[in-house]
């Protein structure tokens, strides 16, 4: 009698298990911006946005590079849904503490190229936020 009650629980906690776990599953997919699905101006501000974080969110030029090598993948993995982003970052090092006013450290060139358009962007940006286009 204990083997069989131990049998039942056993397959109603793993029935417990599995039902959660499909509930939660959908909280795990990857955050893909709506811009991706719709309209191209928002594309556009999205892709600006996230360089902007990522250079102004590292803590040397050096952390810098190399994040936005993970940026440079991640868009391209996402190019796949139509659109062609080349993204084209020039960075001086010696300039990474540059105050607006002063030589930008970063000068990042973008340009995204869909079925309908093609769209071009230049920033430079410095390492405390400010940006300009």
């Amino acid at each position: 009698m204990k083997g069989q009650m131990f049998i039942v629980t056993i397959v109603f906690l793993v029935g417990l298990i599995f039902s959660v776990q499909q509930i939660l599953f959908q909280y795990s997919y990857l955050d893909v911006p709506a811009s991706y699905q719709k309209y191209d101006y928002y594309l556009t501000m999205d892709v600006r946005e996230m360089i902007i974080d990522t250079i102004t969110a590292s803590p040397s030029c050096e952390e810098a590079r190399h994040r936005i090598d993970d940026v440079l993948l991640f868009m391209n993995k996402q190019a796949t849904r139509g659109y062609s982003v080349k993204i084209d970052a020039r960075f001086n090092c010696s300039r990474w503490y540059n105050k607006p006013g002063e030589q930008a450290p970063v000068n990042v060139s973008i340009i995204i190229t869909g079925t309908e358009l093609e769209m071009m962007d230049n920033l430079w940006i410095y390492s405390n936020g400010y940006y300009s286009s």
